[in-house]
């Protein structure tokens, strides 16, 4: 049975089949509810707004862009999202937003896309998390998108344009020593932009290479028809070997920017144009065979120092006219090409007759151009001091020797004697070894030359250490930091409030003694005296009724005593005497006038309170008591044995079992500025100067007045002019002239004169005594503040060495970006001090100490050497 029937049965009103009848009345009451349910939920799915991520394209290289979008349909986005990325990837570029409708059989889609550009600064399988994107209110996820960044050849568009590198050498058959030019060349595509160069590197096992200058020389050449830009970087080498060698491959690292266009995601195919991408590009030159020959042993000089070149020598001499005993200086100058380092002094032929001193090598050409024309023509001198010791004619030759490559012989060079005049004189050698020389005066006596102020001339370190060692213990604890401080510090608090308790309740009781409430009280135990016959009694009553009159009328058993008072003394009744009262009478009128007592009573100090003196002297003792047992326990064990094998062996000029001995002390833990010191010595002695500065320098954080650590400092700094930090501003150095822990004993001795001059002035009574107690009070005034402010102005231990580090490695240099290829801001020489502003992975960005204004720059961290290492305690430092 199909729908036709049903209709056809509806529209003729016909009734149904019973079977059908009751279902279809049930079918049309729902009709409405099922049709209206169906059209919500058709219109909900055709709006409910989605939202996606994906990433594009998929598969990436390091440094190369690639686009990850997010994608909203059907729904309002309130802002743009806030990417959660993994570490290794940044992004290149901002979010670009971009709308779409699209009608498809009639159903309309609306597409909001955001569009960033990333990079992947390293390969590896990465996974961009689930992003929250607000659309109409709600919070939306986004899917995870994964991503793949691995090394590769670069896509087609970018093939071809990497640089290439090749070296080249003048001569590829040369002699040992022989200094020969070579040249690093880069070929750059045009369409390629450089953003950055490396160094030239290249194996130096078989070679000297000098390194490979920063700048170079630039050339345009074609090749296969292409253009490229030379960059021509030239150096020279020598060879350490002989026989057939292979120099090379040098390498270089370089930055490159090259063209690249990035799908933007938008259907259609369409591009998004972006910038050049940056990338890394390590290029390698292939090698170049050499032959090295080996100089000829037959007809070596007996002076030849190992210089391979060709060279010529001039010398010259002043004054040439000269008294016996006067210094003339000789002047000698090498010029040519070669190995200069290989160069000696030139010696004189015939000794004799005079007396010599070493000589100074100095370069008079300057330093040469380092993209020039390197090894082609130098020129160095040496100067040398003689004295004649009797009548010479003439400076007898100099000569030297080296092989000449281009004559292929070794050759032996000699200068032409230099005439001289020397006269009989009565100079010694010993002026000519001050540098003055005695002169005649112009009546033909003889008179002394001027001596000059010897000038300090340190030329070696001092190796004197004391006997014992100084350990510092990484339990030692500051003294304000110490609650046996404050308990003993306490005694002067409560010794002045008890001197100032105890003369404050004497006071008291003298005002009480001469107060109407005392004199009241005292006639009142005068009234409470046995034996008083009733006269008696009633006179000393009336008497304290009269002492409590206050104006007001008496009462009628006040009234009564006196009334009895009256009739015993002013009438006969009490002249022929009277009996003792019984103790019922006394008791009657004592009750009578207790109130009075009552009404005018005054409270006195209590007699069974403590009294001052003894109440500081139980505080006083139980605070030494306290003290004693906080500070008892103290142990020392020291390895006493182990310094002074360690004080031996550097006596005994075995630095090797000195630095052994005092790198295992220190790795135990045993901190001592002896043993810094110890270290100290040993660096200087193997001629790591930067080391030797290091350890001195954490000696002097220690013993900051030791004469012989602040002498060998200055012994270094006349060596390598290293770098400092000032100490700050005056309030500093007026705070490290003293430990702090002194500073704080000096203002607690201040506290103690104060507090208890203090009181003990105030309880005193005699006025010489009073006298020492304001001087007293005088000198801890004095001390308190100066003790406070050198404590207060003292730098904090971990403040003197936070982010101190010392140049370690010689030629170190400050550059002005994280590359050795940036240009340079200062040369630091070993065991100068900088201050770590920033690290970024093997460099750091420094602050450089400079008397006008600090300068900064970035410096390799292999180069640096932390003050106070990581491991060691900082609150040890004073």
């Amino acid at each position: 049975m199909n729908v036709s029937f049903f209709w056809r049965c509806w529209r003729s009103s016909v009734p149904f089949p019973l079977p059908f009848a009751s279902a279809f009345a049930v079918i049309s009451r729902l009709f409405p509810f099922v049709v209206a349910a169906f059209c919500s939920l058709a219109f909900s799915s055709a709006h409910a707004a989605t939202v996606s991520a994906e990433a594009s394209p998929p598969d990436a290289r390091p440094n190369q862009q690639f686009a990850y979008s997010i994608t909203v349909e059907n729904g309002n986005v309130e802002q743009v999202p806030n990417l959660r990325l993994p570490l290794q990837i940044g992004m290149a570029s901002a979010a670009q937003q971009s709308n779409e409708i699209s009608i498809i059989n009639g159903r309309q889609t609306i597409r909001t896309r955001f569009t960033w550009a990333l990079v992947a600064s390293e390969p590896g399988d990465f996974v961009i998390a689930s992003q929250t994107v607000k659309v109409d209110g709600q919070d939306v996820n986004t899917n995870e998108v994964k991503l793949r960044i691995k090394e590769g050849a670069p896509p087609p568009e970018q093939q071809g344009t990497d640089p290439l590198l090749q070296i080249s050498v003048d001569k590829t058959e040369f002699y040992q020593g022989e200094v020969v030019p070579v040249k690093a060349m880069l070929y750059v595509h045009r369409n390629t932009q450089l953003r950055r160069l490396g160094l030239v590197e290249m194996a130096k096992s078989d070679f000297a290479i000098q390194r490979f200058p920063q700048q170079s020389e630039q050339s345009l050449e074609m090749i296969g028809g292409q253009p490229y830009y030379v960059l021509t970087f030239r150096s020279t080498l020598s060879a350490l070997k002989t026989g057939k060698l292979t120099l090379g491959p040098a390498s270089m690292e370089v930055i490159i920017e090259v063209p690249t266009r990035m799908s933007s995601g938008f259907p259609g195919g369409g591009f998004l144009a972006m910038p050049g991408e940056p990338r890394k590009v390590a290029v390698r030159s292939p090698e170049v065979g050499l032959t090295v020959l080996a100089l000829p042993a037959d007809g070596k000089p007996a002076n030849f120092s190992g210089a391979v070149g060709d060279f010529t020598l001039n010398a010259s001499a002043s004054p040439t006219s000269l008294a016996v005993g006067e210094p003339v200086t000789v002047e000698l100058q090498i010029a040519g090409t070669g190995n200069f380092d290989a160069l000696t002094a030139p010696s004189l032929t015939d000794p004799s007759g005079w007396k010599t001193y070493p000589t100074r090598r100095y370069n008079t050409s300057g330093q040469p151009d380092p993209n020039g024309l390197l090894g082609i023509e130098r020129q160095i001198g040496f100067t040398q001091v003689l004295v004649p010791e009797k009548e010479l004619p003439a400076v007898p030759p100099f000569e030297m020797s080296f092989f000449s490559p281009s004559q292929k012989k070794y050759v032996t060079l000699r200068t032409q004697p230099v005439p001289l005049a020397v006269k009989a004189g009565a100079a010694s050698t010993v002026g000519a070894d001050a540098g003055v020389a005695s002169s005649s005066g112009p009546a033909g006596q003889g008179a002394a030359a001027r001596v000059r102020t010897p000038e300090p001339d340190i030329t070696d370190i001092l190796l004197h250490l004391p006997a014992a060692p100084q350990w510092i213990s990484a339990a030692t604890v500051p003294l304000p930091q110490r609650p046996v401080f404050w308990i003993v510090n306490a005694v002067p608090f409560a010794v002045f409030l008890a001197l100032a308790f105890f003369t404050w309740d004497k006071r008291r009781r003298e005002r009480y003694a001469r107060s109407p409430a005392s004199a009241l009280r005292a006639l009142w135990q005068q009234l409470n005296e046995s034996g008083l016959d009733e006269a008696e009694f009633y006179r000393r009553a009336a008497r304290f009724i009269h002492a409590t009159a206050d104006g007001s009328a008496p009462s009628a058993g006040v009234g009564a005593v006196l009334q009895r008072y009256q009739s015993l003394n002013f009438s006969g009744a009490g002249a022929s005497g009277t009996s003792p009262l019984s103790a019922s009478q006394r008791s009657e009128v004592l009750g009578t006038l207790a109130p009075l007592l009552a009404k005018t009573k005054s409270v006195q100090p209590a007699a069974g309170v403590l009294r001052p003196a003894a109440a500081s002297t139980v505080i006083i003792s139980g605070m030494l008591l306290i003290c004693a047992a906080a500070s008892g326990g103290a142990r020392a064990a020291s390895p006493e044995d182990r310094y002074r094998d360690i004080t031996g062996a550097l006596a005994g000029k075995d630095y090797n079992r000195a630095q052994a001995g005092a790198e295992a002390l220190l790795g135990d833990g045993l901190l001592s500025p002896e043993l810094f010191e110890i270290m100290g010595h040993t660096r200087y002695r193997q001629g790591d100067h930067g080391r030797a500065v290091l350890w001195y320098e954490r000696a002097s954080l220690f013993t900051p007045r030791v004469p012989e650590i602040r002498q060998n400092l200055r012994h270094l700094d006349d060596k390598t002019r290293f770098l400092t930090f000032s100490d700050g501003s005056p309030l500093h150095a007026y705070g490290l002239l003293l430990q702090r822990d002194t500073w704080v004993l000096i203002a607690s001795s201040g506290l103690w004169l104060l507090l208890l001059g203090a009181g003990v002035a105030i309880a005193a009574t005699n006025g010489r005594l009073r006298g020492w107690c304001i001087a007293a009070v005088v000198l801890g005034v004095l001390l308190l503040p100066a003790g406070i402010a050198g404590a207060a102005w003292r730098p904090m231990g971990v403040d003197r060495v936070k982010n101190i580090f010392i140049v370690t490695s010689p030629s170190s240099k400050a550059y002005t970006a994280a590359s050795t290829t940036s240009g340079t801001v200062i040369d630091l020489p070993p065991g100068s001090q900088i201050r770590l502003l920033e690290k970024r992975g093997a460099w750091s960005y420094v602050e450089i100490p400079n008397p006008s204004d600090n300068l900064r720059g970035w410096m390799e961290q292999d180069a640096l050497t932390a003050l106070w290492p990581v491991g060691w305690p900082v609150s040890v430092i004073p």
